[in-house]
């Protein structure tokens, strides 16, 4: 995933995903190759830089839970914390160039989106909701459709069996929401799509 990102920036070519000069890389979508290859152009081709952006996610990641774990108790969201570092995935997703961070950033978010945007005050609730959208999109760009399933799927089964269709319905902007996911994503896979067909 480096290489690909390095080859990025070599070419200029921030739509395509080259596997190599011939062969066009389709298996992941290019958010985490954009993320090491944006750290390459600031600080060179280097292994930290290759490193740092999953890193960097990682700690969003790690911000976004501490926001919501907080609101119940300083010991519970120290102990949270301490779980989520020290699961062997999250550190060594933190630490390595794979795509798997930068899905994670997106489908937190959206599941921080959508429960503030349900049970946060009310200005919480006017402003968090677009996270979750936003996660989505990040989701898309990240991993693809899987992001999508991974966050909306819990998020109907938590709707259904806790009887809230109409209050998540009614508190979220859906249609809005949804346009600003595919104002996030959509662009790029319009962009590759049309580069097939030329």
């Amino acid at each position: 995933y480096a290489e690909i990102a390095r080859f990025m920036v070599e070419t200029g070519d921030w739509v395509t995903p080259w596997f190599d000069p011939s062969v066009p890389f389709w298996g992941k979508p290019p958010l985490s190759f954009w993320m090491t290859a944006a750290s390459f152009k600031i600080f060179g081709v280097n292994e930290l830089a290759a490193r740092l952006p999953h890193w960097l996610a990682g700690l969003a990641v790690l911000w976004l839970v501490w926001g919501i774990a907080i609101r119940h108790s300083k010991r519970l969201a120290i102990w949270t914390m301490a779980l989520l570092v020290g699961a062997a995935m999250f550190f060594l997703s933190a630490g390595a160039v794979m795509t798997d961070m930068a899905m994670l950033v997106g489908t937190t978010m959206a599941m921080r989106g959508f429960w503030l945007g349900l049970h946060g005050s009310a200005i919480e609730r006017r402003h968090e909701c677009w996270w979750l959208f936003i996660g989505l999109g990040i989701g898309l760009l990240a991993k693809g459709p899987i992001a999508i399933v991974l966050s909306l799927v819990p998020i109907f089964f938590w709707t259904v069996v806790s009887s809230n269709i109409s209050v998540v319905w009614r508190n979220l902007p859906w249609v809005k929401g949804s346009l600003l996911t595919l104002l996030i994503a959509l662009p790029w896979y319009v962009r590759v799509f049309g580069r097939s067909w030329d």
